[in-house]
């Protein structure tokens, strides 16, 4: 899996670009240097993630794949679980650079919302089983750790922000507070990712036709999040 280079957005506030730099920093960390063990133990651990899934996954046989000693992988994760802690806070910062990317230059906080939610989905349909491991029921045995618990912090801020922008402009309503808005829209995001993901919705799909994820999540943002009578992008 490969990290997105960060990129400065015009459209986030202050607190973002903040939040934009320590995700840079966070995944810098996460990039493999020759000799440096716990980033080949990473690059080796989503090689396997991405072939086999995380169920197979174990630190005495991603030693042998990277020719360390069984013991070497202990020096930086306890267990496997430690390990894949890291793996979904290195996951959640490549995808919310993968929604930076996507917002760069957009002032029109509608428009903003509407590509952040594409760069999610384009994240997560090219990383199926990184998504998995981040946002999937065996999640909440990590949500703990520091580094996953700031990289959803930062994830989840940049979207309140993207909503309080849009409250103030009158494209959002504002009977609900941001927070509760960005999370309705992600839920409406994730939601719509698993189902695809786990092909449960291509059974009421017609021969030759294609469902548009992101066109389904714009139809339930539209008179909810975002007022029609304002919105000036059409599906």
């Amino acid at each position: 899996m490969t990290t997105t280079a960060a990129t400065e957005t015009a459209a986030t506030t202050e607190p973002a670009s903040a939040a934009e730099a320590d995700c840079a920093v966070a995944v810098e960390k996460h990039r493999y240097h020759h000799g440096n063990l716990r980033e080949a133990l990473l690059l080796a651990a989503f090689n396997h993630l991405n072939e086999q899934g995380a169920e197979t996954l174990s630190l005495r046989a991603l030693a042998r794949s990277i020719g360390v000693s069984q013991s070497a992988p202990y020096r930086h994760f306890a267990d496997k679980k430690s390990l894949l802690a890291a793996m979904a806070a290195q996951g959640i910062d490549e995808m919310f650079l993968h929604m930076l990317a996507s917002i760069d230059d957009l002032e029109d906080p509608e428009q903003a919302l509407l590509a952040g939610a594409d760069g999610c989905i384009k994240y997560a349909l090219a990383n199926p089983e990184a998504y998995r491991l981040i946002f999937g029921p065996g999640s909440s045995e990590y949500r703990d750790y520091p580094d996953v618990e700031a990289a959803r912090e930062r994830l989840m801020g940049t979207l309140v922000q993207l909503f309080e922008r849009g409250q103030a402009t009158g494209i959002c309503p504002p009977t609900e507070p941001a927070w509760f808005l960005a999370c309705n829209a992600w839920a409406n995001v994730h939601g719509h990712i698993m189902l695809v993901l786990d092909n449960l919705i291509s059974c009421a799909v017609p021969e030759g036709e294609t469902f548009d994820l992101l066109k389904s999540v714009q139809i339930n943002m539209y008179g909810k999040l975002i007022s029609p009578r304002k919105s000036t992008t059409h599906l």
